[in-house]
């Protein structure tokens, strides 16, 4: 766990300063400056930092904002919020990245890390939860997580459709089209 203390800003920041429509936003305020000068992670030659940002919306919530947001700043932003009366995080990486599990509890972040890319790595796969493969890259591993969620999307889908159906031929033709897409499933989930 990274104490925070050290890393609170708490500085409300002007919508103004970026360059986007916000309107869906009340406000934003920079809740912490996570960096090797203020948490104990890192080293000499680390210069990567990761922000943690409340964000207040009107009335509906727009992630849409948190990339155009994420353009305007040099630094990885984890997004906190709230959304049906529940705390949310979200990352931008590539791809919004999305959990309502705890992150951060008493002024602490439930992640343990050696430098600040290990850090964001490790938020990442948390907020992910499936497992990453030995020497995978981020991006690879996100990239991988899209293709598992599209493919069980696919095959819950294909289930239903199947499960409707009343022509034989149609049904085997689905059920082979199932075979397929469990087959790719399980080539991407095994991590051995």
């Amino acid at each position: 766990m990274i104490n925070l203390e050290k890393a609170k800003v708490k500085r409300r920041i002007a919508k103004n300063k970026f360059d986007c429509d916000l309107t869906s936003v009340d406000t934003i305020y920079w809740a912490y400056k996570l960096s090797k000068d203020t948490v104990s992670v890192g080293n000499a030659n680390d210069t990567s930092e990761l922000e943690i940002f409340d964000v207040k919306f009107k009335d509906k919530v727009d992630t849409k904002v948190f990339s155009k947001i994420q353009t305007a700043i040099p630094y990885r932003i984890l997004f906190r919020y709230v959304k049906n009366n529940q705390t949310q995080y979200s990352m931008y990486i590539g791809k919004l990245i999305t959990t309502d599990k705890t992150l951060i509890e008493n002024k602490c972040l439930n992640i343990d890390a050696m430098s600040i890319n290990s850090l964001i790595e490790n938020l990442v796969e948390f907020m992910i939860d499936k497992a990453r493969k030995d020497g995978e890259t981020i991006d690879d591993y996100i990239a991988r997580c899209d293709t598992i969620s599209s493919l069980e999307r696919d095959i819950a889908s294909i289930k239903k459709q199947r499960d409707n159906e009343k022509q034989p031929n149609k049904k085997i033709q689905l059920n082979n089209e199932l075979k397929e897409k469990l087959r790719q499933l399980k080539l991407l989930e095994d991590y051995t």
